[in-house]
């Protein structure tokens, strides 16, 4: 009997310590989420027990993000959480960060982008949009929200741009996110991984390699 009762109060203290430890966690990306990479990020966080709220628009970057009224993105937006809430569209007006970040009340934030920024980013030079972009995205990030936890992931490795400007923009991030946001910087390691370090390799890679990025970041203790 009194060991009965010992067993039920460890495992009741367990069910308490799970519910305490779980996260609500937001992710934020652009095309590189909207298939592969997010889904496999949306089962890894239901998986560890967190809620999760995966949101993937095409063509966005830290400006999308920005815009108060969202973004009416041509070429795709979805959402998907790990309660099983779905929405896929071709046309589809996405949200804010600031609107979600205030409909989630996230503990922890996942921010993929970067894919479409290198066009603001000179692999010499002061650089100074790219930066004001993710400075004023770190201030939505903090500054009226529950965020505890913030992860920065940078694109993957493409040859559709040059290496230089891909550390580039990653060390950028760096500069500008740390301490407060952890960065984890793509393109180097999976440059190394999958290409050794060469070889053609197209912007939007194989779901090999999508499914192998992600496991990495998971291997990488960022993710809570």
């Amino acid at each position: 009997m009194k060991s009965s009762l010992i067993l039920t109060l460890v495992l009741a203290i367990q069910v308490l310590a799970g519910t305490a430890l779980a996260d609500t966690v937001l992710f934020i990306g652009d095309s590189l989420s909207y298939s592969t990479f997010g889904e496999n990020f949306l089962t890894y966080l239901s998986r560890t027990g967190n809620t999760a709220h995966v949101y993937s628009v095409c063509g966005s970057s830290p400006y999308t993000w920005l815009n108060p009224s969202g973004y009416s993105t041509p070429c795709g937006y979805r959402y998907k959480s790990s309660s099983g809430a779905r929405i896929s569209t071709v046309h589809g007006h996405s949200p804010s960060l600031a609107q979600l970040l205030q409909q989630h009340q996230a503990d922890t934030l996942i921010v993929q982008t970067g894919n479409n920024m290198y066009g603001s980013v000179q692999a010499s030079g002061r650089n100074d949009n790219a930066r004001n972009l993710i400075r004023r995205m770190k201030t939505i990030i903090f500054q009226n929200s529950n965020v505890k936890n913030c992860i920065w992931i940078s694109p993957v490795y493409t040859t559709a741009y040059s290496f230089e400007k891909q550390i580039q923009l990653a060390n950028l991030m760096e500069e500008e996110l740390s301490p407060q946001c952890r960065v984890f910087k793509s393109a180097e390691i999976t440059r190394a991984k999958f290409y050794g370090n060469g070889g053609s390799a197209p912007e939007h890679p194989s779901d090999r390699v999508y499914r192998g990025w992600s496991e990495i970041i998971f291997q990488s203790n960022m993710i809570p």
